[in-house]
């Protein structure tokens, strides 16, 4: 409906700004990628160009005919196959023309450019359509990239308060649970992140199924999650205490 399309288009434009700040891949470079080589809409307008040129051939008469006959060639005896050894052979030569009136010619001319805006309108509904599906495709692996990219500047923040939360435990200033609740939390987001960037991969294989290679650049950059150093001593140390 007109109440998505333009839902659509707003969060296109919204993220299409946010996209600009980097290397990334824009809504716009998306549809211009998909529009240079699509097979469905070159058919069709060569279809439509047909359809036009046999609108306007439709309008003329039909092209002359040359006509060439033989009559009355003896086809045996010594005479057999000779032109001009029978007084009765006669040779004709000469041009046919059909006679189609005017208002046949003009209806089967309308019927042609009809069939030419027929495949006008599907050409730009399917122009159209492919639109849509690659900016959903682009938001799709959009929206993908930024979960996981939240996730992982989210594991460096949660990694850095575990080495800090370690380093008081160490120093007798923190429970040593403290530290343990902080491991729970890193163990489920990097599970999250494992499934975001499953999310985000195949966001990316289905929007490079319309532009190729440039579907699929590299994946931005992140720490790589880290074991959490065992906090069992100073648990221990805790205990003991």
């Amino acid at each position: 409906s007109e109440l998505q399309l333009t839902i659509i288009l707003v969060v296109l434009l919204l993220a299409s700004a946010h996209a600009q700040h980097g290397s990334v891949l824009t809504p716009a470079d998306a549809v211009a990628l998909v529009s240079q080589d699509q097979p469905q809409l070159t058919a069709l307008t060569l279809q439509e160009q047909a359809a036009l040129e046999l609108a306007k051939a439709e309008k003329e008469l039909p092209d002359p005919k040359l006509s060439f006959g033989v009559q009355n060639l003896p086809v045996t005896g010594d005479d057999a196959f000779g032109i001009g050894r029978e007084d009765m052979t006669m040779v004709t030569v000469g041009v046919m023309q059909e006679i189609v009136t005017r208002r046949k010619r003009e209806a089967a001319s309308a019927r042609m450019s009809a069939e030419a805006a027929r495949f006008a309108a599907e050409r730009m509904l399917t122009a159209r359509t492919i639109t849509r599906d690659v900016a959903l495709a682009w938001l799709d692996a959009f929206e993908a990239q930024q979960r996981a990219a939240t996730l992982r500047a989210l594991l460096t923040q949660m990694m850095a308060e575990r080495e800090v939360s370690a380093a008081r435990v160490s120093a007798g200033r923190d429970r040593a649970t403290d530290v343990l609740a902080l491991d729970s939390e890193l163990s489920s987001s990097r599970d999250e992140l494992i499934l975001a960037e499953r999310d985000e991969g195949r966001a990316r294989a289905a929007l490079s199924r319309w532009i190729g290679e440039a579907g699929t650049p590299p994946r931005p950059a992140g720490p790589p999650p880290r074991r959490s150093p065992p906090v069992a001593s100073s648990a221990a140390r805790e205990t003991r205490a």
